[in-house]
């Protein structure tokens, strides 16, 4: 999967209309919460069979930071 294409899905997940950037705060997006990181936790198994907890997630400060955690398995 291409950097973009994880954005898209990320941004599906979140359910966003507007633009995604790697800079933008998870806090400060509407659209963030709980359910949201749980969707995210699905993308990262689905995606990449990468396991991540709910306080993993939690944690992140931007979309980049979940970008990072996709291991380099990003093209």
């Amino acid at each position: 999967m291409k950097k973009d294409e994880f954005i898209n899905t990320i941004k599906e997940a979140l359910q966003r209309d507007g633009e995604l950037t790697e800079d933008m705060v998870l806090a400060e997006l509407e659209e963030w919460d709980s359910l949201a990181a749980l969707s995210i936790i699905a993308i990262f198994d689905k995606y990449f069979s990468i396991k991540y907890k709910y306080n993993d997630i939690s944690k992140l400060y931007n979309i980049g930071d979940l970008i990072k955690l996709a291991n380099g398995k990003l093209e």
